[in-house]
């Protein structure tokens, strides 16, 4: 077999994805033995890289047929999957010109020699024919096979398979979904749902069917949702007509899924799932909220009422009541109070269900806006310090939303509570015999650190004397209660030392360094200097502490001859602290006027991939609009952009305030930006935040009021 494939082609003067074809003879040759698979794998890599077509490829298309053809080959289902990866990639239009011929009458060939495998008795052969032809065009003979094969498939997973390429070449018609089978009827108005062509009856069919054929169609436990995933938008007039037929819940997720994938989608997605609450038995209250979940913050205020009737109705227990709490706390509605700190004081720690994702209680609320600017300070204080004094174990979520919350927001005993200690009651120790404190955690501390600074009239007598008889260990605990103590006598400067000489990398290192920094001392100057002058960078401190240490040397009467190489380095590597980095640069240009260029040269250097560089040089004036507007659109569309990743979340914002100030200068501009601008918010799909409504329907809403201001 080798010898024949050697002399089949001059392989030496063929390529693909690597230069030379001389290893492509080899690989093919191995599909005939029981490492097909590491053949197959190479074969993808090299003739079939980046699902392109090169001239290797169509010489090895003979022999992966004969391989495929072959019964007793063993890398005959490796060979069909390479050769339906060739169909696609002609689809695609991913084969050089010069090529093109040869390699449309390859495909033609090796279609000819494969159809009669649509007819072998091994279902997943033909199977894998029907995966190969969702590629091909609608010729004649390839038409003619398929429809046969509609009447005569018999095994549900292959016809499932084969009603795909019918769907794809629009071989279906409204005739196939009469005088058939079930099965089969069911099995067509499913594809033309998921794949089109659109056909009359359709879905009138799915619904009558869907109670006594879904189960059985081969798609997974969870038919409803593979429906939505495949059809997306189009399945909506399923969900429409199956209100009635499927459980209230299982028709929230269907709504849930298809709002994840359309835009268009999800207005009616959560007015459907709201008129479902009625229907919303006791058990299944986590569930439906947590489809629910992910469409509130499109709701507003309306949205209330249907959530507490629920409450009201079924009285869920505790997964259920946090449940409901986090969704009313999502659409600001100050009853969320009562049903969360019921959950709080309950057997277990509740978890809530966030589009499919378990959290604990108090990170389902973060997911939702509880933490800096929150909207509802005193009531997230009162059940955060309620779930605390329930429950030990769960301070340290608790604790890490208290922390995001202003000094001011915390009520009297906030202090007690976080150290463990009772309230005062009679009967119960008091101010002057305090029952042993509890070591609080390292975002307890912190928060003790910080109200110790703003707020000193929390510390009764006996948290006072709790906080002194706390040992000292090593690491941030440690270091936030030395300077919890520091403050509450009077802010020792040596303490202040001692605290950051133990303290290690972790939330708030540069906070601890700006609260030293109001009981200055030499040592807090030797340390920020060392901060922003050494070449290299321990690991374990992060960079926000750096620019804290040179707004501190700055504010202290620092030059900007001191400061200015460290800004220079830290700029391209400042990661989240980039804003106070940009922050500190302009506050040096303004005192140093010379140092304009350079910083602008500077933040030029990777204003492409970073937008908040691009937005620093339009402060400057550094940029015209043009050239701004037509960066920041490349950053998201380009090759590179950040459209559809984690860092659009980020950078969109951005993006549209650079573009509005662009257009508000030239608005001859708006025309070329909108076109730009339309496969990310023109389309239904959402590619700016895939799977994530209210993210991507927020960064759609700030892009498009960018281009309309």
């Amino acid at each position: 077999m080798f010898n024949r494939l050697e002399a089949a082609a001059e392989w030496s003067s063929l390529t693909h994805a690597h230069g030379e074809a001389d290893d492509t003879p080899g690989l093919l040759a191995q599909m005939w033995h029981d490492d097909w698979a590491d053949a197959v794998d190479e074969l993808f890599a090299s003739v079939l890289a980046g699902d392109a077509v090169y001239p290797a490829t169509v010489a090895a298309l003979p022999f992966l047929v004969d391989v495929a053809l072959d019964g007793s080959a063993p890398g005959r289902f490796g060979a069909l999957q390479l050769l339906g990866g060739y169909g696609e990639a002609l689809a695609a239009g991913s084969c050089p010109g010069f090529l093109a011929g040869e390699a449309l009458a390859g495909l033609g060939d090796s279609v000819l020699a494969l159809l009669p495998l649509a007819a072998d008795p091994d279902p997943d052969v033909r199977i894998a024919l029907y995966r190969c032809a969702v590629s091909w065009g609608p010729w004649p003979q390839v038409a003619d096979v398929l429809r046969e094969r509609l009447a005569a498939e018999d095994d549900p997973q292959a016809r499932l398979a084969l009603m795909r390429p019918l769907a794809r070449l629009r071989l279906l018609t409204a005739a196939d979904l009469e005088n058939r089978p079930d099965d089969v009827v069911f099995a067509v108005a499913w594809s033309a749902v998921t794949d089109g062509p659109e056909l009359p009856g359709a879905v009138d069919h799915l619904v009558r069917l869907w109670l006594s054929r879904a189960a059985g169609h081969p798609v997974g436990d969870d038919p409803l949702g593979a429906l939505v995933r495949s059809a997306g938008v189009r399945a909506v007039p399923v969900l429409e007509r199956l209100a009635g037929v499927v459980a209230a819940v299982e028709l929230a997720w269907g709504w849930h899924d298809v709002a994840r994938l359309s835009r268009s989608a999800a207005g009616p997605a959560l007015e459907a799932v709201l008129g479902l609450a009625d229907g919303i038995e006791r058990v299944d209250v986590e569930s439906f909220v947590g489809a629910l979940l992910p469409l509130l913050p499109l709701a507003g205020p309306r949205a209330a009422e249907p959530l507490v009737g629920l409450l009201r109705r079924t009285r869920p227990a505790a997964d259920g009541q946090a449940a409901c709490a986090v969704a009313l706390f999502a659409v600001r509605d100050p009853r969320w109070v009562e049903p969360a700190l019921a959950a709080t004081v309950s057997g277990q720690a509740p978890w809530v269900e966030v589009g499919g994702n378990p959290l604990e209680f108090a990170e389902a609320l973060g997911e939702f806006g509880a933490g800096p600017g929150v909207w509802d300070e005193p009531g997230l204080a009162t059940v955060a310090l309620a779930a605390i004094a329930a429950r030990a174990e769960a301070a340290g979520t608790w604790t890490a939303l208290l922390v995001g919350l202003p000094a001011s927001a915390l009520p009297v005993g906030s202090v007690r509570t976080l150290l463990g200690l009772p309230d005062p009651h009679p009967g119960q120790p008091g101010p002057d015999r305090p029952a042993d404190p509890v070591a609080p955690s390292r975002p307890a501390m912190r928060l003790l650190a910080r109200l110790a600074r703003d707020r000193r009239e929390l510390f009764d007598d006996a948290a006072r004397r709790a906080i002194s008889s706390l040992p000292v260990s090593a690491g941030d605990t440690g270091a936030w209660l030395l300077v919890t103590q520091a403050l509450l006598s009077g802010g020792d400067p040596a303490a202040f030392t001692r605290a950051w000489r133990i303290s290690e990398s972790g939330p708030g290192e540069d906070e601890l360094l700006r609260i030293w920094a109001a009981h200055p001392s030499e040592e807090l100057d030797r340390v920020c200097l060392d901060l922003i002058t050494r070449t290299t960078w321990a690991p374990y401190r992060s960079r926000a502490v750096q620019v804290a240490a040179a707004e501190i040397l700055l504010g202290a009467g620092g030059t900007p001859e001191e400061l200015w190489p460290a800004l220079l380095t830290l700029l391209p590597v400042a990661g989240a602290a980039l804003p106070g980095v940009i922050r500190l640069g302009h506050r040096l240009v303004t005192v140093r006027p010379e140092l304009r260029d350079e910083w602008v040269a500077a933040l030029g250097d990777f204003a492409d991939d970073v937008p908040q560089a691009l937005e620093a040089l339009q402060t400057l004036g550094a940029i015209a609009p043009e050239p701004a507007v037509r960066r920041a659109v490349a950053g998201l569309t380009g090759p590179t952009g950040l459209a559809g990743t984690r860092r659009a979340a980020e950078a969109v914002p951005v993006v549209a305030r650079v573009i509005r100030n662009a257009l508000a200068e030239q608005p001859h501009l708006r025309p070329e930006v909108t076109r730009a601008l339309a496969p990310l918010i023109a389309v239904d799909e959402r590619v700016l935040l895939p799977g994530e409504v209210s993210g991507d329907t927020v960064l759609t809403r700030a892009l498009r009021a960018g281009v309309r201001s």
